[in-house]
C-alpha cells in the first residue's frame, strides 16, 4: 500500500481518522486512529474505488461528512464530491 496524500480529521467525539489516497491514487481509505492519534487501528472504509482520486478533503454538514477529492481526467483535473457519509 502506498500513501500518496492524506488528511487528518477529528470527529466531534474526539475520535481521529486519517483519509488517504491509496493504491496509486485509485482509492481513498479511511482509517480510525488510536487514542493518541499516532497510528491507524482500523480500516473503516475504502471509498471511490478505482476512480483515481487524490487530495481528499472532508466537510461536516449537519449529520453528514461530505468527502471531496480531486479526480484526474484525460482532459484535466476536476474537484468534485466523492461520497456523502453519515457521521462515522
Amino acid at each position: 500500500m502506498t500513501l500518496e496524500t492524506n488528511l487528518f480529521f477529528i470527529d466531534d467525539d474526539g475520535t481521529a481518522y486519517l483519509l488517504s489516497a491509496t493504491n496509486m491514487n485509485r482509492d481513498i481509505n479511511i482509517y480510525k486512529l488510536d487514542t493518541s492519534w499516532t497510528k491507524p487501528v482500523l480500516l473503516v472504509n475504502t471509498i471511490c474505488k478505482g476512480l483515481h482520486r487524490e487530495t481528499p478533503a472532508i466537510i461536516k454538514k449537519k449529520t453528514e461528512n461530505i468527502i471531496s477529492s480531486v479526480q484526474r481526467l484525460p482532459d484535466g483535473i476536476r474537484v468534485k464530491p466523492c461520497i456523502h457519509l453519515p457521521l462515522i
